[in-house]
């Protein structure tokens, strides 16, 4: 069993930063475009999370996405949180994995806030006691 939602469970090899993201897509249906246009049957199968690995020096990332399968839970995404506390807090998902190019995935995304921090033993919290804008060319 793995943990839901998936942010628990991102790392990349070095985790040099580590932190948490949150997505908008253009519509609250752009998943299941996204899904549907690369060939998962989203009659059938609910889009509910998304992986995704970016490689520097790779035009194509890696995206797993995970789905539930209607068939086995229901069809009606309001009852999923029901079927997770009749099981222990799990829903039942499929893994669909593929390759896409970052603009390709960017199309259906409005807008993305990342949060990322360097691990420090023992720090919990800060404080920021200045705030600056930092532009191309200014001094000081």
């Amino acid at each position: 069993m793995k943990n839901y939602p998936p942010k628990a469970g991102a790392g990349i090899q070095y985790e040099d930063m580590e932190g948490t993201i949150s997505v908008d897509w253009r519509d609250k249906l752009e998943i299941v475009a996204f899904a549907k246009e690369k060939g998962v049957d989203t009659e059938r199968y609910d889009p509910v999370a998304l992986e995704v690995e970016i490689y520097e020096a790779d035009p194509m990332q890696k995206v797993t996405l995970l789905a539930v399968d209607k068939e086995r839970i229901g069809s009606e995404f309001e009852s999923y949180p029901d079927h997770a506390r009749a099981n222990a807090g799990c829903i039942p998902t499929v893994e669909f994995k593929f390759t896409v190019s970052l603009p390709e995935l960017l199309k259906y995304i409005k807008r993305i806030s990342m949060v990322i921090a360097t691990p420090l033993d023992g720090v919990t919290s800060h404080e920021t006691y200045e705030s600056r804008d930092v532009e191309e060319g200014m001094e000081g």
